[in-house]
């Protein structure tokens, strides 16, 4: 799983143009190759841009467009049920998720509590994955810059797949592809435990329902809790032909690629606050990039080299 979830994620990074004759620097090629040596079709050591090209091709997605194997997965028939399976530990009472919980703890307390904030700052429970992970670290130190003391977080995240809410309530219920082995992290405290709000990250084909099972049971014990859900920023596989230099990667082309991103998660949302009365709210990194590259374009990022890192080889790259 975890060698799949990276070739999963650097394959989004195999920057190719439709024309097999198009130019790259061999510090490209050199990087390309490490990340996928079965492109090299000789395997005399060297990739071409040819080679490259017919690669991608190879790995092209089910929409015909992307090279992304993200975007091509199934998904359990399961979910389209009216009900989870009948052992599904969200269906089991408190204390039963908690005994359940406290069989993998080792004699570790399996329900975290904590006292509710004097500050105004919010207990926060949360999945996701790439973005979110780190944002979960850094959160306490931007919450301390805005006078609060350290937000109280419990989170359960993954890699790419195995951070997504649908994955995430699959193992923490012990279904479909985690039959009979559940690890209900966030459920036993969720149950056993107050609770402000919950965080997601979100992936590819998201549907409605792969938050509004976490929404019912939150709402089932914590019935004021509110509900944020990170939207995607802009990437290059939304793109039919991949820039060689960022040139072409212009504020205006951002704004379009963001609103595409946005109108996906925004869709979602929408639906589930005709359901939930308004109590999701979209945490909006796809505007924030859309906007940092229009900061970049005019100057005002010091410090920051260029929008894309494989296009503009730049380090410090947004």
């Amino acid at each position: 799983m975890k060698s799949f979830i990276v070739i999963a994620v650097a394959l989004c990074q195999l920057v190719i143009c439709s024309s097999a004759e198009a130019q790259f620097s061999e510090a490209q090629l050199g990087r390309w190759l490490k990340r996928f040596p079965q492109a090299d079709t000789n395997q005399d050591g060297v990739l071409t841009a040819a080679e490259a090209q017919a690669y991608r091709q190879k790995m092209r997605s089910a929409d015909g467009k992307s090279g992304d194997v993200r975007k091509t997965f199934e998904v359990d028939p399961g979910w389209r049920k009216d009900r989870f399976p009948a052992h599904a530990v969200c269906y089991l009472a408190p204390d039963e998720i908690a005994a359940v919980y406290a069989r993998q703890q080792r004699g570790q307390e399996p329900v975290v509590r904590y006292a509710k904030p004097s500050d105004g700052a919010l207990r926060i429970v949360g999945t996701g994955h790439s973005f979110m992970a780190p944002g979960y670290k850094t959160l306490p130190a931007i919450a301390a810059a805005a006078g609060f003391k350290q937000p109280p977080l419990l989170t359960h995240t993954g890699g790419g797949m195995t951070g997504s809410a649908r994955y995430k309530w699959e193992q923490e219920n012990g279904i479909f592809q985690f039959d009979g082995n559940p690890t209900p992290k966030l459920l036993a405290s969720i149950a056993n435990s107050n609770w402000d709000a919950m965080l997601w990250g979100p992936y590819f084909n998201d549907r409605p329902e792969y938050y509004s099972c976490w929404i019912d049971f939150c709402l089932k014990y914590q019935p004021d809790m509110k509900f944020y859900l990170s939207d995607a920023w802009p990437q290059l596989d939304q793109l039919d032909q991949i820039p060689t230099s960022e040139a072409a990667l212009t504020p205006k082309m951002f704004e379009q690629l963001g609103q595409e991103k946005f109108d996906i998660y925004g869709n979602i949302v929408n639906q589930l606050n005709e359901k939930y009365d308004g109590r999701i709210f979209v945490m909006p990194t796809c505007e924030a990039m859309v906007l940092c590259v229009k900061y970049l374009d005019q100057g005002k990022l010091p410090g920051i080299e260029g929008i894309h890192r494989t296009v503009g080889e730049q380090e410090r790259s947004l």
